[in-house]
């Protein structure tokens, strides 16, 4: 197994998540068997979106030091465009196909020109992400301003495609990054009220834990020639996230459960990134964009039809339109961003310097005083002491 069939496992728990058959079926045995109060709310939704970001933080790294010389304009230029036209245009297609299929079911989106311009970019989104609570409980409800409401998580890879060339080809950078991130971890570990969903609106929805997760995938990246880990390693790497995402017994702190999941992706991802791929590997990672994209359109338009159990019928059309966009339009799509951005090779091997150490200090200054307005404002101002509704509060909770 290499990165492409693990990102489609990742891709199926969030389809899960999302479709609510563990919740729906496995949940309920578990929470009578054990209690509420052993079950974590992450979820395997949570976990999986963690893995994401662990393997995009890798990957980028890699690109940016094996492809791309860093170390010019025209370098971080074509990197910037590659990026472009790898998630705008099916984004784009998806986008445009789902608000006809809402205009046609008669519910087309009440969308302005700011709303819809945020929309379109997805980058406003992500860098407001990065200072106050921009979340589901925050002054930016994301779940309502995002007409694919999955595009999230499309917002936070976007501002970290923008911070990569100037923070992730240097360890030093990258190093600093990371230890930011787990201050903000540790922090919320510590502090915050961990009960749903304190910790979901204040922490989960935020970009500093996926920074986080970013910075480790560029570590392992940067510390490569250490080899694998060990193989013992591995098995309990796979072990303990099963514990953090379905079965955290005693384990109720979700913040300390995704911090640990972290961890045990970033063991994962050393141990496959170095192993020669199944020649299904790749085809097996190239449905997971479009299937991110698609699932939760399909869900809401056959609610829409009233189908009475929408979610296998999604699941189903999903990979179909999938399979279909895959080699009618992002194949050939890929074929041409490769020849027309073809990369300039690095230089530098890797490491290299980029054209303003300064640049980067500056975004470091900046992202650390986010990060600790960000937290001031979501521990002191709006976490435990302010009582939050909840559409679904777990029993056993007060919410």
């Amino acid at each position: 197994m290499g990165l492409g069939a693990l990102r489609f496992i990742l891709s199926l728990l969030v389809m899960d998540a999302h479709f609510g058959g563990f919740r729906e079926y496995l949940q309920p045995r578990v929470v009578h068997a054990f209690g509420v109060d052993n079950v974590a709310y992450v979820g395997e939704g949570g976990i999986a979106v963690t893995g994401f970001f662990v393997i995009s933080g890798y990957v980028i790294a890699y690109v940016l030091g094996r492809k791309y010389d860093t170390a010019t304009a025209r370098g971080i230029a074509t990197f910037y465009l590659g990026r472009a036209l790898r998630i705008y245009p099916l984004y784009f297609l998806v986008f445009g196909l789902y608000w006809m299929a809402l205009a046609m079911l008669g519910n087309p989106p009440a969308m302005g020109g700011t709303r819809l311009l945020a929309n379109l970019t997805l980058v406003p989104y992500g860098v407001l992400a990065l200072f106050p609570d921009q979340n589901r409980f925050g002054p930016v409800d994301l779940t309502q301003s995002l007409l694919i409401a999955p595009a999230w998580t499309l917002t936070l890879d976007l501002l970290l495609y923008l911070l990569a060339p100037p923070l992730f080809t240097r360890r030093s950078t990258t190093w600093a990054v990371w230890c930011l991130g787990l201050a903000y971890f540790l922090a919320f570990a510590v502090l915050s009220d961990t009960r749903p969903p304190v910790w979901y609106g204040y922490f989960y929805a935020t970009a500093m834990p996926y920074v986080f997760a970013f910075a480790t995938g560029a570590l392992i990246y940067h510390y490569r020639h250490f080899g694998a880990p060990p193989r013992f390693i591995v098995p309990v790497a796979v072990v303990l996230l099963l514990a953090v995402a379905f079965f955290p017994i005693g384990m109720t702190n979700t913040p300390l459960n995704q911090l640990v999941a972290v961890f045990c992706f970033g063991i994962w991802v050393a141990a496959l990134a170095g192993k020669k791929a199944h020649a299904w590997d790749r085809p097996l990672g190239e449905l997971t964009y479009g299937s991110y994209l698609l699932h939760v359109p399909l869900l809401m338009v056959f609610g829409h039809l009233g189908v009475r159990h929408p979610a296998p019928w999604a699941l189903g059309f999903t990979y179909l339109f999938a399979i279909g966009l895959q080699y009618g339009f992002e194949g050939p799509l890929e074929r041409w961003r490769e020849r027309f951005c073809a990369p300039g090779k690095n230089r530098s091997g890797g490491d290299a310097e980029t054209a303003s150490i300064r640049g980067a200090g500056a975004l470091l200054l900046g992202i650390g005083l986010g990060a600790a307005f960000g937290l001031w404002r979501n521990l002191f101002a709006a976490g435990a002491p302010v009582p939050l509704e909840a559409a679904a509060c777990p029993g056993g909770w007060r919410c």
